[in-house]
């Protein structure tokens, strides 16, 4: 039996796929999933499951929603060792020690190509400028860490994982690309970053879904406690 954490894409957003935490719990259980435990309204589920593959637990999630819900929601699932190695290798946080309240994490449904990657971080500028603001050039680099953006910390900075991407926009916006997590950091708040859900998913071409960096924190505390 092992832990998993479901994130789901996109419900309780506007008036459609609205699903209460406790008919998602009580859906969740009807599956098999054992010990489940949400958390706050977007669609979070922690749960045990005796199934060791990731991708079969999606399919029976979204399967039972569709079926009893009527919703056709996706979902992205991680096991709690997986989250933890998440959260222990935010660069954001290793390098330069950033507030928690301004860090996000989007999960990837799947690895992105280096293809895809490569056209990631040869991005158009942005010609929608911010109220007040100039046009977005973003500052592209992949595969060594930004040297555009010092460390605060006195400590000699860890180094970040050796396939990596990274972007910074002219409003101080940044992400981290590594294997199937883009690390966020948005000083103005998520809701006014281009670094969105649809942002990534378009460019990807892969399903990704963001939480908060408390929500990620509050969700392995719950997996790490049973």
């Amino acid at each position: 039996m092992k832990t998993y954490i479901s994130l789901l894409r996109g419900i309780n957003v506007g008036r459609q796929n609205r699903i209460s935490m406790a008919e998602l719990k009580r859906l969740c259980e009807s599956l098999g999933l054992r010990d489940v435990v949400t958390y706050i309204q977007s669609g979070n589920v922690v749960f045990d499951c005796a199934e060791k593959d990731p991708v079969k637990i999606i399919k029976i999630i979204e399967a039972g929603i569709n079926r009893s819900l009527g919703s056709d929601v996706r979902v992205i699932v991680r096991e709690k060792n997986s989250l933890k190695k998440v959260l222990e290798s935010n660069p954001f946080v290793i390098q330069r020690k950033a507030d928690p309240e301004k860090l996000y994490i989007t999960f990837l449904a799947d690895t992105p190509s280096e293809l895809v990657l490569t056209y990631l971080t040869s991005p158009p500028p942005d010609p929608r400028p911010r109220a007040g603001e100039n046009k977005v050039s973003g500052s592209w680099q992949s595969g060594k860490p930004s040297t555009n953006s010092p460390n605060p910390s006195d400590e000699k900075p860890s180094p970040l994982p050796p396939k990596y991407y990274q972007s910074r926009d002219n409003f101080g916006d940044e992400f981290i690309i590594c294997d199937r997590e883009i690390y966020l950091f948005c000083p103005h708040g998520y809701g006014k970053t281009k670094f969105s859900n649809t942002f990534f998913e378009k460019r990807l071409s892969i399903l990704a879904t963001t939480r908060n960096w408390k929500t990620v924190n509050a969700l392995y505390e719950i997996a790490e406690r049973r």
